[in-house]
C-alpha cells in the first residue's frame, strides 16, 4: 500500500502530501523500510521530505500511541514539528475517553450516529 502512495504522488505531483503511519513503520525490516520509503517519496529529489514522530495523547487525543509523520513538499521548507498542547509540562492536561465522550448522546436510531 504504501508503494501505491509513492505511485499516486509521483503521478499527481502534488506541491505537498502528507503520510502517516504507525510507530512500527520505523523499525520494518530494521528501518530499512522506512528509509526507501522516504527515497521513494522524495521522487529523485523532486519532494524535500521529512519523518516526525508524535506522541498523540501531547495532541489533545485522548489515547497513549505514538505515530509517524511524513510530509514532503516542493519548496524545500523544512517542516517544524508540532508544539506539545496537552501533559504535564504543556498549557492542557492530557485529555481523558470520559471527558471527551461526556456530551457524546445516548446512542439510539433517533441520536443522528451513523452505525452506532
Amino acid at each position: 500500500m504504501i508503494w501505491e502512495y509513492c505511485r499516486i504522488i509521483k503521478e499527481l505531483e502534488p506541491k505537498a502530501f502528507l503520510f502517516e503511519n504507525v510507530f512500527g513503520l520505523k523499525s520494518i525490516h530494521g528501518g530499512t523500510l522506512i528509509e526507501s520509503l522516504k527515497e521513494g517519496l522524495s521522487i529523485n529529489g523532486t519532494y524535500d521530505v521529512d519523518i516526525q514522530t508524535y506522541q498523540l495523547a501531547n495532541y489533545g487525543v485522548p489515547q497513549f500511541r505514538e505515530r509517524v509523520v511524513i510530509i514532503g513538499n516542493m519548496v524545500a521548507k523544512k517542516i517544524p514539528l508540532l508544539e506539545v498542547s496537552h501533559g504535564p509540562t504543556a498549557p492542557l492536561p492530557y485529555r481523558t475517553v470520559q471527558e471527551v465522550l461526556k456530551n457524546m448522546p445516548t446512542p439510539n436510531q433517533n441520536s443522528g450516529l451513523q452505525n452506532h
